[in-house]
């Protein structure tokens, strides 16, 4: 084969380097340039070596999407929480009061959050405040 062919096909593949990094969030026309000068080969391995940030994005964006969903939720619980007691339930046979299981089982919840990480520390003590009507 010729120089001419030679020469096209490099151009072409090194093209085609450029496209697959676009697609993967990196720039195409630095992909491109770095598979011309050094070869087609090393710079389709780089790209498919590095990150694909365009799914990076998309992960994090559903972490937040997430992460604000749990905060909706963590406010619903407080705002009922904060509403109006209801009238005290009648004592047990036995004496006893009954407990409140439901503050309980909502603390827990917040600390499972903050535990995962969905909640930092200063969400979960807020939230913790609301709870208890400090």
């Amino acid at each position: 084969m010729d120089f001419g062919l030679w020469l096209f096909v490099w151009l072409l593949l090194s093209a085609g380097v450029g496209f697959i990094a676009e697609g993967r969030g990196r720039s195409g026309p630095g992909f491109f340039l770095l598979a011309v000068v050094t070869s087609p080969l090393i710079g389709i391995i780089v790209v498919l070596v590095t990150k694909d940030l365009k799914l990076e994005r998309a992960e994090e964006e559903r972490r937040k999407l997430d992460h604000e969903r749990e905060i909706e939720s963590i406010r619903a619980i407080a705002a009922a929480a904060a509403a109006p007691a209801a009238p005290p339930a009648p004592e047990r046979r036995d004496g006893v009061p009954p407990t409140n299981v439901g503050v309980a089982d909502e603390l827990t919840k917040l600390a499972a959050l903050r535990e995962t990480g969905v909640l930092t520390q200063d969400e979960f003590d807020t939230q913790k405040r609301r709870l208890l009507g400090l």
